[in-house]
C-alpha cells in the first residue's frame, strides 16, 4: 500500500521529464519553416522526369524482345546473343529538353535480378546513342551530342563516360554491384527545343565479346533542368514540387515538400525519439507505485518460488 500511494514525487518527476521533451519538439518544430527554404537552395540541379514512352522497338543484333512495361520501362526477353544493339523510338512534347536518364532495373526474370542478362547479372553498355527528329517530320534526324555523363556507380574499369566517348571497347557497366538498379545521366551539348514535339530514337550499343553482357530491363527519361545536374536521388513528387517557384506551388506540393524534409531532418528525428524513449506517465499516479511492486515481486525469490 504504502508503494501504491508513494510515488507522488516519482509520477511529477516523469510528467515533467515528458513535457521537457515535447515542449523541445515544439520549439524546434517552428525553425522548420526556415530550415527547408534553406535545404531547398541545396537541392538546385535535382531534376524532375518525363518518362518516355516507347512508340517503336527493336534489337538490331541479338534477336531480342523489348516488351514495354507499366512503370514505362523495357524488359528484354528471347535471345541473349552478343554483339546485341536496342533500338528505341520514343515521342515527347516536351521542350528544352537537357539531359537523358537511363535506369538500368531489377527484375524477377533476370539471373541474380538483374538489371543485366549476363550469368552474374552485370551488363556492359559500350555506346549509348541518341537523335532526334521533329514528330511531325522524321526524315529530318539529326544526331544528339551529349557531352557529360554520370551514374550512380561504375564497375572499377567500366565508367560511365564510356558509354559517350566514341570508342566501341569502352563501355558501363557495374559490377559487382548487381542485384539492384542503377541511373546514369546524359547531359546534352544544347538544349533540344523542337516545338510540335520530338521523335526522340535512341541506340544502345552492347558487345562484350562472348558473355551476353545485355540490359535486361531499362527506362528512358528526359528532363529540361539547367545542367549541372545532380544525382540526388529524389521521390518524383518532391523533386517535381522543387522545380515550380515556391510562390506557385499546389497545397499538395507544398505538403510534400514539408512532409519530406520532416523524414529527412536529424535533429528532428532526434527530439522524437527523445519523446518516444520518455513516454507519458500514465493517467493513475498509483500505476507507477504499482509497476515498482511487480517488479520487487518478479525480482524475490521467495515470490518466484513460492507463485
Amino acid at each position: 500500500m504504502k508503494a501504491l500511494h508513494g510515488g507522488d514525487g516519482d509520477y511529477a518527476a516523469l510528467t515533467a521529464e515528458h513535457k521537457q521533451m515535447t515542449d523541445a519538439v515544439a520549439a524546434y518544430e517552428k525553425q522548420l519553416p526556415a530550415k527547408q527554404a534553406a535545404w531547398e537552395k541545396t537541392q538546385q540541379g535535382v531534376p524532375a522526369w518525363s518518362v518516355l514512352e516507347a512508340v517503336k522497338t527493336s534489337s538490331n543484333k541479338g534477336g531480342a524482345t523489348l516488351t514495354r512495361q507499366a512503370d514505362g520501362s523495357l524488359l528484354a526477353t528471347g535471345p541473349n546473343i552478343t554483339p546485341e544493339a536496342y533500338q528505341v523510338t520514343t515521342t515527347t512534347k516536351v521542350s528544352g529538353i537537357t539531359a537523358i536518364r537511363l535506369e538500368v532495373l531489377t527484375d524477377p526474370s533476370l539471373p541474380r535480378q538483374g538489371p543485366g542478362r549476363a550469368s552474374n547479372g552485370n551488363f556492359v553498355l559500350n555506346e549509348f546513342r541518341v537523335t532526334a527528329a521533329p514528330a511531325d517530320n522524321p526524315s529530318k534526324e539529326v544526331p544528339v551530342k551529349l557531352t557529360r555523363a554520370l551514374a550512380d556507380y561504375s564497375q572499377p574499369g567500366w565508367a560511365v563516360e564510356g558509354a559517350i566517348d566514341g570508342n566501341p571497347e569502352s563501355g558501363w557497366a557495374v559490377d559487382p554491384a548487381e542485384g539492384q538498379a542503377h541511373v546514369a545521366v546524359f547531359e546534352l551539348k544544347e538544349p533540344l527545343s523542337l516545338p510540335g514535339g520530338a521523335r526522340l530514337t535512341f541506340q544502345l550499343d552492347q558487345h562484350f565479346p562472348g558473355k551476353e553482357h545485355n540490359i535486361g530491363r531499362f527506362r528512358l527519361s528526359v528532363t529540361t533542368v539547367k545542367p549541372p545536374l545532380s544525382l540526388n536521388k529524389l521521390p518524383e513528387p518532391v523533386a517535381k514540387a522543387l522545380n515550380v517557384p515556391a510562390e506557385k506551388r499546389t497545397a499538395e506540393q507544398k505538403v510534400a515538400l514539408a512532409q519530406y524534409y520532416r523524414s529527412i531532418d536529424p535533429e528532428l528525428a532526434r527530439l522524437n525519439q527523445n519523446v518516444a524513449d520518455h513516454p507519458a506517465p500514465p493517467a493513475d499516479p498509483r500505476q507507477v507505485g504499482a509497476q515498482d511492486l511487480v517488479w520487487a515481486l518478479l525480482n524475490s525469490p521467495a515470490f518466484q518460488f513460492n507463485h
